[in-house]
């Protein structure tokens, strides 16, 4: 008869009643370890919080620089532009972001056309730059360009 029984099914368990009883280590203090922040009602420790001690990203020595007032830049190759366009087509930051060409939020976006790969149709392109190799391909393919 013992040897039939299975487990309960886990979606089917009845929640677990911490602080009754010292069964399953969550009685009493219902796991929370004794005094401290983690004992209390809404602890909140910021992340990388190492009890008072001054936390890593702020004991390792900085190097370099790092230009806060640069921008962006994403590059895109005309292999993919070829690939994800028709003959035609207006190429803008709105349609890479709809065929998922590009992440991010429009306005933080700025794109430059690389020349990796061949373009057989005319594009219009309307991006922030493009490279020399790719402004004369889509040229030689009959397309347009546009900088914003």
């Amino acid at each position: 008869m013992l040897s039939r029984l299975s487990r309960l099914d886990p979606n089917k368990r009845s929640r677990r009643r911490k602080g009754c009883g010292r069964r399953g280590g969550q009685g009493k203090t219902s796991g929370r370890g004794q005094k401290g922040a983690g004992a209390r009602v809404g602890r909140k420790i910021p992340r990388g919080y190492e009890g008072g001690q001054i936390i890593l990203a702020r004991r390792v020595p900085k190097r370099g620089f790092h230009n806060f007032a640069s921008h962006l830049v994403t590059s895109i190759n005309l292999d993919l532009l070829a690939k994800h366009y028709q003959s035609g087509e207006r190429v803008t930051i709105a349609s890479l972001l709809d065929k998922g060409l590009l992440r991010g939020e429009r306005e933080a976006l700025k794109v430059k056309i690389l020349g990796r790969g061949e373009l057989q149709f005319p594009l219009t392109v309307q991006v922030h730059a493009v490279s020399a190799a790719a402004k004369s391909k889509i040229m030689s393919a009959g397309g347009a360009l546009e900088e914003i």
